[in-house]
């Protein structure tokens, strides 16, 4: 009964794969035309984690994903640049 219990929860585990995108030397627009391509093609669940240095670009971003309703995203301030971390909820908004 106890793989039983085990079987059922594995069947619910939610798995989230994250990938990382360092952007920091990467010229505007292109920086943002990458990122919109990997955003994109994000599955439900998935997780993006990218490095940034321009302000700018960070507002960007940021922009592009809050017009997503599928999608959240946060900044962080690290040392000398930004991470943004954006996911794709797993259900529907």
């Amino acid at each position: 009964m106890n793989d039983l219990m085990t079987m059922v929860h594995l069947r619910d585990l939610i798995v989230l794969i994250t990938r990382n995108i360092d952007i920091q030397d990467i010229d505007w627009p292109i920086c943002i035309l990458n990122c919109k391509k990997e955003i994109n093609q994000m599955r439900k669940g998935e997780q993006i984690q990218i490095l940034v240095k321009d302000i700018d670009v960070v507002n960007s971003l940021i922009a592009l994903v809050e017009q997503l309703l599928d999608h959240t995203i946060e900044k962080h301030k690290e040392n000398n640049h930004y991470r943004l971390v954006i996911n794709k909820r797993q259900k529907d908004a």
